[in-house]
């Protein structure tokens, strides 16, 4: 593998490990326990680190890591600091959905939400939407190279990246968005244990995907678990 994509891969992994763990423990409990409270403090932590992984995961291929993670920390520490401010009922605390996002928990509170909503619309628009245009550029441009470019070599080689890239990126929006919609619009359906897990088929998915699609990824890691075996076998 190159150096970049070395780079690429170890950001990734590094966001769907601040993704699993962020919410897979409170979702295992609750399927063992039937629990569904959830702590003030760790609803904010979870908005800040699943609002961080959204946006590592959309921004990922567009320029530099270092850049990326600051940008996207940066404007998800403003969404707990907003949701502070607000009063919230008693009787009014049950989220939409599987867990805490900032508009989710926003839309129970009391206060007037017209700063929480009009950031969290800017937010979507620069850091979901906009990233998403321009990756599909992207994707087109590479897609029209390959197809004016007479090496055979060059073809499968970026049409094999572009199809990578964009099942990772198609797993993750169909997630997401299944994920905060679903139990948005349809809040009498009881939401199915597998959407409980939508966070968690990302990372996974990701893993598989790159695993079966990168040789070079594919064939170290083979040999790295034959030699584990062999030195077990050997004991």
């Amino acid at each position: 593998l190159h150096k970049p994509m070395y780079l690429f891969l170890g950001n990734m992994a590094v966001a769907d490990i601040v993704a699993c763990t962020s919410s897979v423990p409170k979702q295992l409990q609750i399927l063992l326990t039937g629990d569904t409270k959830i702590l003030y403090e760790s609803c904010l932590v979870q908005i800040f680190s699943v609002h961080v992984f959204g946006n590592l995961e959309s921004l990922i291929l567009l320029g530099v890591l270092v850049l990326i993670w600051v940008i996207s920390t940066s404007a998800c520490m403003i969404l707990p600091l907003l949701v502070t401010r607000l009063n919230f009922s008693d009787d009014n605390r049950k989220i939409q959905g599987i867990l805490c996002d900032h508009m989710g928990v926003v839309v129970l509170a009391e206060s007037d939400i017209k700063v929480n909503n009009a950031y969290g619309t800017v937010q979507m628009v620069l850091l979901f939407l906009l990233p998403l245009i321009f990756i599909s550029y992207s994707y087109l441009r590479i897609f029209i190279e390959c197809r004016i470019k007479r090496s055979a070599e060059i073809t499968k080689h970026g049409l094999n990246t572009l199809l990578t890239h964009f099942l990772a990126l198609l797993i993750f929006f169909i997630c997401t968005l299944g994920s905060i919609m679903i139990p948005r619009y349809f809040k009498d359906l009881k939401t199915p244990t597998v959407l409980n897990f939508g966070i968690l088929a990302i990372p996974m998915s990701n893993a598989l995907i790159y695993f079966f699609r990168t040789k070079e990824l594919r064939k170290n890691t083979i040999n790295r678990l034959l030699r584990v075996f062999t030195a077990t076998g050997n004991r």
